[in-house]
């Protein structure tokens, strides 16, 4: 799952405790793959008026060199469970640990 941002995400980490999520770089897509942005498409055709998407993107297919990185959550279920402003309880545990960047980020294919 895609999103622009971090609640549509974490909400897909609830198979176990230990969430990854990861950061893509759509810019550095394949020539042939497309990132959609569910919402403005849906907004766009009058379907809705407004997001009920959660900000969800669909990515054709995701290049290991469009990973910026990734970072991990421990306690995904645990902070899902809880409920509340997500995005904030991942930031303010975030250790320098749990951030991964990618070596082949930007790498030319």
């Amino acid at each position: 799952s895609c999103s622009k941002n971090l609640d549509g995400v974490v909400n897909y980490c609830t198979k176990d405790e230990k969430g990854y999520v990861y950061f893509v770089d759509t810019s550095k897509l394949g020539e042939t793959e497309r990132a959609y942005d569910m919402a403005d498409i849906s907004m766009k055709n009058g379907h809705k008026q407004t997001d009920e998407t959660g900000g969800e993107v669909n990515i054709t297919s995701i290049p290991p060199e469009a990973i910026i990185g990734w970072i991990i959550i421990p306690n995904a279920g645990t902070i899902l469970d809880e409920g509340g402003d997500v995005t904030r309880k991942v930031l303010n545990g975030l250790t320098l640990g749990q951030v991964h960047m990618n070596p082949l980020y930007g790498a030319e294919v």
